[in-house]
């Protein structure tokens, strides 16, 4: 009889043992082998416990292998009450109930997770993180909209990106090639083997772009390594995945509505920017059953990341290297109570090494004495930041009656700061000497300890009337710690002390219902933030802001017929100051101003056919409406329609081929507008391109 507890000696040696057979094409499985069946995760498991009462828009993997995606924007642009705002190459801001936040900690209000695992250390993200997870050949990637604090922790302020690996399973393989325009080329390979050690799978692409803008491309590889296997009683689930960027970055273009004119949109006033980045993550899940329903798991996991970039969006232009090496482990745990009634309980401990260093390399060349003064060459910051996280999640689920559902979560975290600055402390030029016109930009506190203890909640009921309608109604309270660089990267004027934890309250009513053939599901929202810490388009930090946030969100997926649907993904939402600030930078924010870059107005609308040869065809509309590109709403983008159409066709037993064609009227637009420093700036939008594809299975 095989042993009950984890067999931990060869754990290690048979990860790495079948991640290196899950390689090889050529291996094959023994007649004999009895393969466990592996259909089990912590991960589902806290994703079941939010979805009762939570918000949760997903992407299935037919979605994301039709859509082909070059950039991550356009996948997740078609989830309601979510803008990625692309910048060039793979860069990006982001946006989910909220406006596309900018600055150092912008990032902290949204949690990226891969297979349930923040895929960064708390306090230490980049507003580009999207370029770490493999979208490309993901199984699923879910998007929960509005605070998820309660069980996710501090970054998931206004939402979380979770993105699902396909599991290993059975013996298959499969390569596809991508081309388009600009020399765009990519290879994507996949192979999943069952051996007598368990099933493993490689998923690995490598892509090309010279970019569609002058000295703008890139070069990208991503794998992810997965093996499960049965230890006794326990599910074993091993997983590494690591990125490679090497990117040539255009800026922003100026001028008021630039991005119109043929001449401008092309250029690089940038050409010396470039973006460098490489990633690394580990995780060993064990996970068992107990008792009927039971579960309990353990998640022990590793992380490493470097980026080094040149600030191009700023007037000094600095140069930037950042990295962390992190560990943590994750326990999970769950059970009914009896009569319908459920709990779940979740641990997390966290230790994170991180570093940053910025240095400006070279005078300032402006008109303005103040910019010249303010930003002297040489060292800004250089400073290395112990982390630690200790965080415990407790979710209970109550079956009041049949069709009536009450659901409490509560999550405590405390994050622990330990500072350590490497050069200068003050507020001075690299000799020491004091900036004129009251100071240099950049202020470097002393060596410090900084601690930040947070309780997020939620409470919702789900009623089911028995009509195919579904109602639920849910409040919930979430936080975000300041991040490192908002801690420890201040900047003139700015304290430590004047850095709070964000918080959000929030309101959610919430209606689905199935009508024949037509599923709905209308979402109404309200949340008001606290404490905010903001940048300007300037680059001017504001401390303590308030902000509020109302909208709907439509969801509409028709199925017309037996080979054709349509769906609408729709937002309206209103995202408006709560405070009265000047900025150091000139702008003046006002009490009730739209927050600037928020949209009132996004929606996707999907036609999509499907014949019975394998042939499909997909329609694509994309809205984008108006918004205020300054604080002051002085100033404004007009928005933008997009069309995308994309087909594909089955030429025989496990070869199909794709072609996409991307703006198809050719539209002018901007992926991102902004005003700054007395300019329209913008990133302008790609022209009409042709994309094709071909894929092999077997």
């Amino acid at each position: 009889m095989p042993s009950t507890q984890p067999n931990f000696q060869p754990v290690v040696t048979h990860l790495l043992a079948c991640l290196l057979i899950s390689a090889l094409p050529f291996c094959s499985l023994a007649a004999e082998t009895v393969l466990p069946t592996i259909d089990v995760s912590a991960d589902q498991q806290r994703s079941l416990a939010w979805q009762a009462i939570g918000n949760v828009s997903r992407l299935t993997q037919q979605q994301i292998n039709r859509t082909a995606a070059h950039h991550p924007a356009e996948l997740l642009n078609a989830v309601p009450g979510t803008w990625i705002s692309r910048g060039n190459g793979q860069e990006h801001l982001t946006a989910i109930r909220s406006p596309v936040l900018t600055g150092p900690g912008a990032c902290g209000a949204f949690l990226l997770l891969e297979n349930g695992l923040p895929i960064r250390p708390a306090g230490f993200c980049n507003v580009n993180n999207l370029f770490e997870l493999n979208h490309e050949q993901a199984a699923e990637i879910e998007v929960i909209r509005g605070p998820a604090s309660a069980l996710y922790g501090g970054n998931a302020l206004h939402g979380v990106i979770n993105l699902h690996t396909p599991a290993p399973a059975g013996n298959s393989q499969s390569l596809r090639l991508d081309s388009g325009a600009n020399d765009f080329g990519r290879l994507s390979y996949s192979a999943s083997r069952a051996t007598e050690l368990g099933n493993s799978r490689i998923d690995y692409n490598a892509s090309h772009d010279n970019g569609w803008r002058d000295h703008a491309g890139y070069e990208q590889q991503k794998l992810g390594l997965q093996h499960q296997q049965q230890l006794g009683q326990w599910q074993l689930n091993g997983r590494l995945s690591g990125s490679w960027l090497q990117q040539e970055t255009a800026g922003f273009i100026l001028g008021e509505e630039s991005y119109k004119q043929a001449s401008l949109r092309r250029d690089n006033l940038n050409p010396e920017a470039y973006r460098n980045a490489w990633s690394g993550r580990g995780s060993v899940e064990l996970i068992r059953g107990f008792g009927d329903d039971g579960w309990f798991s353990v998640t022990p996991y590793w992380r490493r990341s470097k980026m080094e970039f040149l600030q191009h969006f700023l007037p000094e232009q600095s140069l930037e290297q950042n990295g962390q090496h992190s560990v943590g482990v994750m326990t999970s745990a769950g059970n009914d109570f009896g009569n319908g009634h459920r709990w779940s309980w979740t641990l997390q401990l966290e230790y994170a090494d991180i570093y940053l260093k910025e240095v400006q390399q070279n005078p300032l060349n402006s008109p303005s004495a103040f910019l010249v003064a303010t930003r002297p060459v040489g060292t800004h910051y250089d400073y290395q930041v112990d982390s630690y996280l200790a965080a415990s999640h407790l979710n209970l689920e109550w079956q009041l009656a049949d069709n009536l559902q009450l659901v409490t979560s509560a999550r405590v975290e405390s994050l622990r700061y330990r500072y350590d600055n490497r050069f200068l402390d003050g507020n001075s030029k690299a000799d020491g000497t004091p900036c004129g016109f009251g100071g240099c930009k950049f202020t470097r506190p002393a060596d410090r300890k900084d601690h930040f203890s947070n309780l997020g909640g939620r409470i919702g009921l789900h009623y089911s009337d028995g009509q195919n309608g579904e109602w639920t109604i849910s409040g919930g309270y979430g936080f975000r710690p300041p991040q490192a660089t908002e801690l420890y990267r201040l900047q003139s004027g700015q304290l430590v002390t004047d850095l709070e934890s964000e918080t959000i309250r929030s309101l959610e009513l919430s209606h689905s219902r199935q009508l024949g053939p037509v599923n709905a599901e209308i979402t109404l929202f309200a949340m008001s933030k606290q404490h905010v810490i903001l940048r300007d388009a300037t680059g001017a930090n504001i401390s303590n802001g308030k902000t509020r946030h109302h909208g709907l969100e439509l969801d509409v997926l028709w199925q017309i017929n037996t080979h054709q649907t349509l769906q609408l993904s729709a937002t309206q939402a209103l995202h408006r100051y709560g405070f009265d600030s000047a900025l150091p930078g000139g702008e003046t924010i006002t009490d009730g101003n739209q927050v600037d870059t928020a949209p009132n107005h996004l929606a996707s609308l999907n036609w999509r056919y499907q014949n019975p040869t394998g042939g499909w065809l997909a329609l694509q509309g994309q809205y984008m409406g108006s918004y205020a590109v300054d604080a002051a709403n002085d100033h404004h983008y007009d928005g933008h329609q997009l069309l995308n159409l994309r087909a594909g066709q089955k030429l025989a037993d496990g070869i199909s081929i794709q072609a996409a064609i991307t703006n198809l009227t050719d539209s002018k637009f901007a992926e991102r507008a902004d005003f700054a420093f007395g300019n329209f700036r913008y990133f302008p939008g790609a022209a009409r391109q042709l994309r094709l594809s071909v894929k092999m299975d077997w």
